[in-house]
């Protein structure tokens, strides 16, 4: 895979939503969600990174990519699970903080007083991906 953040910003999918390379496989658990599982290594104490969870700040998500690449060129070793998440994804092809509700705002419950929108659909599906990914790989 090279520059998964290209595909998101040009709203392409992916040819294929998992797949493997010498060092771990992978998956995609939701646009813009990557699950990186590594064949040696810990599989426990798994990391979630997230970044453009306001798509105008616009330097992680950049750094975030760079990691991706670097896992997926080998340049870069994985030794535990990763899950990196690239949060807004409309507010990132927008270059706008957001473009309906702040989805910063809307995490634990907080949003549960927004009527039904992308944002709150997207916590929820953030949450639960998360939530997934730390009862397999928790502390």
């Amino acid at each position: 895979m090279n520059n998964y953040l290209q595909s998101l910003l040009s709203d392409q999918p992916l040819e294929n939503s998992a797949g493997e390379t010498p060092q771990f496989l992978w998956r995609e658990v939701c646009p813009g969600g990557l699950e990186l599982i590594p064949r040696e290594g810990k599989l426990s104490q798994g990391l979630m990174i997230s970044a453009g969870i306001h798509g105008n700040e616009t330097a992680p998500v950049e750094i975030l990519n760079e990691l991706l690449d670097d896992l997926f060129s080998g340049s870069l070793h994985l030794s535990r699970p990763l899950l990196l998440i690239f949060g807004n994804l409309p507010a990132l092809q927008a270059g706008s903080r957001f473009t309906g509700y702040d989805l910063n705002r809307l995490f634990s419950a907080s949003g549960e007083q927004v009527a039904d929108c992308y944002e709150t659909a997207r916590v929820k599906e953030l949450e639960a991906v998360s939530r997934d990914f730390r009862q397999r790989f928790g502390e």
